[in-house]
C-alpha cells in the first residue's frame, strides 16, 4: 500500500467521525457543546494534515477535491481558534465533510485498483 492510500485511509475514518457527530446536533448544540465541537473540530485537523501529505501528483491528478481548501481550513482551525467562523466550521462538518468522504473513498479503491486515470469520468449529457 503506497504512502497516499495510507493518507486517504486516514481521512475516510475521521470523516466518519465527524458524520457521527454530526448526526445528534445542530448547529446550536454545536456552538453550545464544546465537547463535540472540539471532537469535530480535531476530526477536521486529522483530515486537513493527512491531505496535506498527500503526494503533489495525486493532488494534481485529483484537482476535483479541494486539496488546497481542506489544508487551508485546517490551518485557521489549528492556528485562529479564537476567530473561527462556528458557522462555518458547522457547514464545513455536517455537509461538505460528508461530500469529501465520497470522493476520497472512490480515489482510495482507485490507487488500491492501480488505475492509470485517477480522474473523475465527465458526467453524460442527457
Amino acid at each position: 500500500m503506497s504512502r497516499d492510500q495510507d493518507l486517504l485511509l486516514d481521512i475516510i475514518p475521521a470523516a466518519d467521525d465527524i458524520q457521527a457527530f454530526c448526526a445528534s446536533v445542530d448547529l446550536a448544540s454545536f456552538r453550545r457543546n464544546k465537547t463535540t465541537r472540539y471532537a469535530i473540530l480535531h476530526a477536521v485537523t486529522i483530515i486537513g494534515e493527512a491531505a496535506n501529505q498527500v503526494s503533489d501528483s495525486v493532488q494534481k491528478e485529483n484537482p476535483h477535491i479541494p486539496w488546497r481548501r481542506i489544508i487551508a481550513f485546517r490551518h485557521r482551525v489549528v492556528h485562529g481558534y479564537g476567530e473561527l467562523d462556528l458557522e462555518l466550521a458547522w457547514q464545513v462538518a455536517s455537509v461538505l465533510v460528508p461530500q469529501l468522504r465520497g470522493e476520497i473513498v472512490g480515489l482510495q479503491e482507485a490507487l488500491q485498483a492501480g488505475c492509470d486515470d485517477l480522474s473523475p469520468s465527465p458526467t453524460p449529457a442527457i
